[in-house]
């Protein structure tokens, strides 16, 4: 009889062992569920970011090109200009040698 509660002792404070860990872990798991519900929220705003970020960026390109186009237009009136000028310069220029 002394033997049989010796065991069941042995068994019952095992079995508190167990329930100790089994606690621990479960508020580990829970600790890791709310950790990895605040990473979920970061990712989406960070996503919203990347959005906001990529459409900033694409506005940026349509601006610099039509920027770029602007640009080479003035410089191709600019080489017009000075076509013209070199032209008439050397005009002038064969005009007073004569």
């Amino acid at each position: 009889m002394d033997e049989m509660k010796a065991i069941l002792n042995a068994i019952l404070k095992s079995q508190e062992t167990t329930n100790a860990k089994l606690e621990a872990l479960t508020m580990d798991v829970r600790i890791m569920q709310g950790e990895i519900a605040g990473i979920k929220g970061e990712i989406v705003e960070m996503k919203g970011s990347i959005v906001k970020l990529d459409e900033k960026l694409e506005q940026f390109r349509v601006e610099t090109k039509q920027n770029f186009r602007k640009y080479e237009r003035h410089l191709s009136s600019v080489e017009l200009d000075l076509d013209k000028t070199i032209e008439r310069v050397e005009h002038l220029e064969t005009q007073s040698s004569i």
